[in-house]
């Protein structure tokens, strides 16, 4: 007999009686190493032949698919009927657009939600299975209760090792559908009270700076994103849009902004306030500061009523099913429970009722531009103005990279539907060639190609990376350092920052020990300054953090490792060697996911060591020229970097008219 356990936590030997002499596969749904060890350890012991599965290759093998699979279950569900009707149709606000379109199901965003890798997991089951073709009984031992109930759909016998009881489990899900329920209601009157606190603060402190005015472009931004130096200097730098500001400031054409409070650097909104009143000398304007005491009130009863709608209308989403369901609806069921029970839906309803107010005040206006996430708040953005301001065009403007992975960009399947009315803007604009080709497949001639705006500010000097081209100064390279560009997720970043820690472990205790000093690169937002001085101590190998800019270090690096970082294009046009770590339990969004040629997954510790190895023993000049043309070539056509601005002035002047 085959026997495939599949497990994400130390396994229960006294359970584990019908493995005994058997062939066995350990098929891990976890990266804790310790578990793994344990596990590995006690089936050895076991098992009378023990293979240990590369599970992290084969979930990150069905990442790629993903998808076309989140777009096929969000468009199912907004096809679903009660009493002949569309059931997204009972949810509809303003008589312009149901909440349905709120909630995570519609925005699949890959950053905010991590619960999809569910479906990756199922899928990376189904394939081993499907493969071996041979194997007679599955073991599980699951964390997750949602994948474990999916397990049991397979046409295959299995063995809980949890053992829970059918009724136990009817009860459970109940208890927690209504723990649900009154947690949604409690964060639910927790965001309206931050509303209402934003409303005083724009009430009583920034009133002054917050009115409407008669420019006929507007520029939608979050704030404070910011250059800090010449915020010292009392200097407003929008990191966003810096080259085009510019462009718009020397030719006096007047406009004006948007805020959208976000809470970066630590600055609470009240600090954000004030940065922008200092600084700030273009007109601008709050979102927050269209909120009134009758627009808070009208968010809260529309969205309680939402709620209790969808409480009741729930069962008709999904039915009574008592047994075993598919991995598909219950990624759906997560999703919508989320949404209405939680903030998705509520924060989707208060930025609409913002827009509008803001919509309103726009005769003059003729253009909006806003950064382009396909986040609700743009959602709610587009179905205001599509109702209140139709006349006036608006483009969501792609600042940061398409790739291949981040699927809330591609709407391939609901575009060609004829009832899915999400709102969009006018226009989408891109940074370059290949995003043009990979939306366009989605969007059509909604696409337009504008010059990318972060990456031109991107100092001249250090853009080039020639210093790695020229074998005469080959020496300012330094080879033993390896770099480590920290990803926003937490989560992911000290994932990372652990396989890196026993890589460089193994590496001077196994290898040659070429990689004398790790430095860490963590993103703005996810400070790992405590994290990296723990595994510095570990560790014979140095490891620390850099304060410098990203451009200033990948120059002078040989190797990096990245995970979900944008930055990964950036180690491309340094002509750096790449690795992307990937893990059974947590799906990395490259963005350099289905350009294969400029980067390389490793999936386990010592396979990077092997690889930087490699590299070293393998030096060839010829290959590593005709390697830097390639990359020179993608980055070409993957970022539009022609300072002049040519397409964003056509596009400003055209609005003019």
């Amino acid at each position: 007999m085959k026997i495939l356990i599949l497990s994400d936590r130390r396994l229960d030997l006294k359970k584990l009686k019908s493995v005994t002499g058997e062939s066995t596969y350990y098929f891990s749904l976890t990266s804790d190493k310790k578990v793994n060890d344990f596990n590995i350890k006690q089936l050895d012991n076991l098992a009378s032949n023990l293979e240990i599965v590369p599970s992290a290759n084969y979930v990150n093998y069905q990442a790629d698919k993903l998808g076309d699979k989140l777009e096929k279950i969000r468009l199912e569900y907004s096809r679903k009927t009660h009493k002949k009707e569309l059931l997204i149709d009972q949810f509809i606000i303003d008589k312009n657009i149901s909440t349905y379109y709120f909630t995570e199901l519609v925005e699949r965003n890959v950053y905010k939600y991590q619960y999809y890798k569910l479906l990756a997991q199922f899928d990376a089951i189904k394939y081993f299975l499907d493969e071996k073709g041979d194997i007679d009984l599955i073991i599980y031992s699951i964390k997750d209760e949602k994948l474990e109930e999916s397990i049991e759909t397979l046409d295959i016998s299995v063995e809980n090792l949890k053992n829970k009881k059918l009724i136990y489990k009817k009860l459970g899900k109940k208890l927690s559908l209504m723990k649900q329920f009154i947690k949604g209601i409690m964060m639910g009157f927790l965001y309206i009270s931050r509303l209402l606190f934003y409303f005083l603060v724009q009430k009583f402190y920034a009133h002054s700076n917050n009115f409407t005015d008669d420019n006929k472009i507007k520029i939608i931004s979050y704030f404070p994103y910011i250059d800090s130096e010449e915020e010292k200097k009392g200097k407003f730098n929008n990191l966003y849009y810096l080259p085009l500001q510019e462009h718009l400031l020397k030719d006096e054409i007047s406009h004006s902004w948007l805020l959208i409070y976000a809470k970066i650097k630590g600055n609470s909104y009240l600090d954000s306030s004030q940065i922008a009143k200092r600084i700030i000398s273009d007109k601008y304007l709050f979102l927050e500061g269209l909120l009134s005491i009758k627009t808070i009130l009208r968010i809260a009863v529309l969205w309680l009523s939402q709620s209790i709608k969808y409480l009741f209308l729930r069962r008709h989403f999904f039915g009574q099913k008592t047994e075993s369901r598919p991995i598909e609806e219950i990624y759906a069921q997560q999703s919508l429970d989320n949404s209405y029970f939680g903030l998705s839906v509520l924060s989707g309803i208060a930025y609409y009722y913002q827009f509008i107010n803001y919509a309103k005040t726009l005769d003059s206006t003729k253009l909006v531009i806003y950064l382009n996430e396909m986040q609700t708040w743009e959602r709610a953005f587009n179905a205001a103005f599509l109702k209140y301001r139709p006349n006036i065009k608006r483009i969501g403007y792609q600042h940061s990279s398409v790739a291949k992975r981040i699927f809330h960009y591609y709407s391939e399947r609901t575009q060609e539907s004829t009832h899915f009315s999400e709102p969009l803007p006018d226009y989408f604009a891109v940074n370059g060639e290949i995003p043009k080709q990979e939306l366009t497949k989605s969007y059509g001639d909604k696409i337009i190609t504008l010059e990318a705006l972060r990456q031109l500010q991107i100092k001249e000097s250090k853009e080039t990376g020639l210093v790695k081209n020229h074998p005469q100064i080959q020496k300012t390279l330094n080879l033993s350092q390896l770099l480590y560009i920290g990803s926003y997720d937490r989560y992911e970043a000290i994932k990372i920052l652990d396989f890196v820690s026993e890589a460089i472990d193994i590496n001077s205790r196994s290898y040659s020990g070429i990689i004398d000093e790790v430095i860490v690169k963590p993103h703005p937002s996810c400070d790992l300054t405590k994290e990296v001085r723990e595994r510095d101590v570990e560790n014979d190998t140095k490891m620390s953090i850099s304060n410098e800019n990203i451009d200033d270090i990948l120059p002078y690096v040989g190797f990096v490792i990245v995970g979900s970082s944008t930055a990964a294009i950036d180690a491309v046009r340094n002509n750096c060697e790449i690795y992307v770590p990937i893990f059974s339990d947590h799906i990395i969004l490259s963005p350099l996911s289905g350009y294969d040629d400029f980067f390389t997954y490793v999936s386990e510790p010592n396979e990077l060591c092997r690889l930087i190895d490699d590299h070293y023993a393998d030096s060839d000049l010829i290959r590593e020229a005709k390697e830097r043309e390639m990359k020179d070539q993608f980055i070409e056509e993957f970022w539009l970097l022609e300072k002049s601005l040519s397409n964003w002035k056509k596009v400003i002047n055209h609005s003019l008219k």
